[in-house]
């Protein structure tokens, strides 16, 4: 049974740990300071507005948001075993599940910091710099960025609880990356469900259709996070497709919850020597 003065020992543990990984922390400001030059940019540029600078913002940030987030989890659990510690780790009173909830917390928190910052400066740069600020938009965009980059990472510490090695934890992150990311969102010309659609309707003469395969079209975290912008007040992102907002926000949610809790399965019938 999990253990909330366990998890939180695992936490304080970790965050001590990442302080020292100068890398993360420099991927995580480097994310602050696009987003702060971004919405800068656009103000001193004359006659923008907030909602250009939210497009921008999404147009580059939904490669970068993903790369972030699995950064920063991806070694969380696989790490430790890599390098052997996790057998000390589990030699105290710690159960597998307090492992991974504190390993979570953490890189989530990490994550929620620099999501946090980088629309703090986004906020003050609209006041400060355009003539309509439209703080709400802003603050539903972050909002939902912060969805988006806890999708990723629970699908980071899923990835990490099944990997046994550093090495391993990246092919399964890259790949994880690349069909989510990439072949699972508008950006690519031939996407996965168009696939599977496209297979079905050859080989067994099925097409699919209805709001069942809608919803599917729009499961991976990116495909997702374009969708809820749609939510933004005022129509500052036009996105389409037929899935509704509050359905995408759940996807986002259940790729926060879901991803992890299969990781966990696997993490606790793991043998570690």
């Amino acid at each position: 049974m999990t253990d909330l003065g366990s998890v939180v020992g695992v936490v304080r543990q970790d965050l001590l740990d990442v302080r020292r990984a100068r890398l993360m922390q420099a991927v995580l400001g480097l994310y602050v300071l696009f987003v702060g030059v971004i919405f800068v940019g656009v103000a001193l540029t004359e006659g923008q507005t907030v909602h250009t600078a939210i497009q921008l913002t999404v147009v580059v940030g939904f490669l970068f948001v993903p790369l972030v987030s699995l950064l920063a989890s991806y070694l969380a659990i696989a790490g430790e075993r890599d390098s052997g510690t996790i057998r000390f780790l589990l030699g105290y009173p710690l159960e597998r599940s307090d492992v991974l909830l504190g390993k979570y917390v953490s890189r989530f928190g990490l994550v929620a910091v620099a999501v946090g910052l980088a629309f703090l400066v986004a906020g003050a740069a609209s006041m400060q710099l355009f003539d309509r600020p439209r703080l709400d938009t802003v603050a539903t965009f972050g909002g939902l960025t912060l969805l988006f980059a806890g999708s990723y990472v629970g699908v980071g510490v899923a990835v990490s609880a099944v990997s046994d090695s550093r090495s391993r934890a990246m092919t399964n992150t890259v790949a994880m990356y690349f069909v989510f990311t990439l072949l699972w969102s508008r950006i690519s010309p031939v996407t996965v469900p168009q696939v599977i659609a496209g297979g079905a309707d050859l080989l067994l003469g099925v097409q699919f259709s209805g709001g069942l395969w809608r919803v599917f079209t729009a499961l991976s975290p990116t495909e997702s996070y374009f969708r809820s912008l749609q939510l933004l007040p005022g129509s500052a992102f036009e996105t389409s497709g037929s899935v509704s907002g509050v359905t995408v926000v759940a996807v986002l949610l259940a790729w926060m919850v879901v991803p992890p809790a299969l990781g966990y399965l696997s993490f606790a019938r793991a043998d570690i020597d």
